[in-house]
């Protein structure tokens, strides 16, 4: 009797520590609803890195077409500024070349024939540059050169050593310049000879 009462206390006992039916599922496997869940909030991060990363192309994308139409736009406008300066430069030596202050006689005949004499003066001339500046502008240059075949030097001519001399230079500065340069015809009026020479006019660029 004592045996049948022991097995009775120890079926009780196990009966007693027996688990739950859905202890596991309240404490260990997630439940189908927090699965759910879980799923929402990784989906919610994911869009949300789509949407940052879209408008951080998007940005990438605009500030690059800014930088490229700047660009265009600079390289645009000294590509104007450049062919009014070349188109500037050819026609002042085309009417330099033409001209009664430094030609001799009145036309132009079989090429640009100077008159070392009206280059000679125009170069003594103080402040020439300015009072020639509504006929040629400003910031312009003309340099006369004689070409001798005995030397190379480079002699500036003044009024001290004309006619022994074959340079005349007219509003010379230091800044970048653009020119052309045409063979010409210098008469040399106190020798009274005609010499070979070339003709060098441009303008300043800045």
């Amino acid at each position: 009797m004592m045996k049948v009462q022991a097995n009775i206390m120890e079926l009780q006992l196990f009966r007693g520590f027996r688990l739950h039916p859905n202890a596991h599922a309240k404490h260990g496997t997630p439940s189908e609803g927090q699965r759910s869940c879980r799923a929402e909030t990784l989906r919610g991060q994911a869009n949300i890195m789509e949407y940052i990363l879209m408008t951080f192309f998007i940005v990438v994308v605009i500030i690059g077409l800014m930088l490229f139409m700047s660009s265009w736009q600079s390289t645009q406008h000294q590509l104007e500024i450049a062919k009014e300066n070349n188109a500037r430069a050819l026609e002042l030596t085309n009417f330099i070349s033409t001209s009664p202050y430094f030609i001799k006689g009145s036309q132009v005949l079989a090429g640009p024939m100077l008159d070392d004499a009206k280059i000679m003066a125009l170069s003594a001339t103080d402040n020439i540059c300015d009072k020639l500046e509504n006929m040629f502008g400003s910031n312009w240059f003309a340099e006369i050169s004689i070409i001798e075949y005995q030397s190379d030097e480079k002699i500036d001519c003044t009024t001290d050593n004309y006619p022994n001399c074959n340079t005349w230079t007219l509003c010379d500065e230091d800044h970048d310049k653009l020119f052309y340069v045409l063979p010409v015809n210098i008469y040399r009026r106190a020798l009274d000879r005609t010499d070979i020479g070339t003709l060098k006019v441009g303008i300043y660029v800045f």
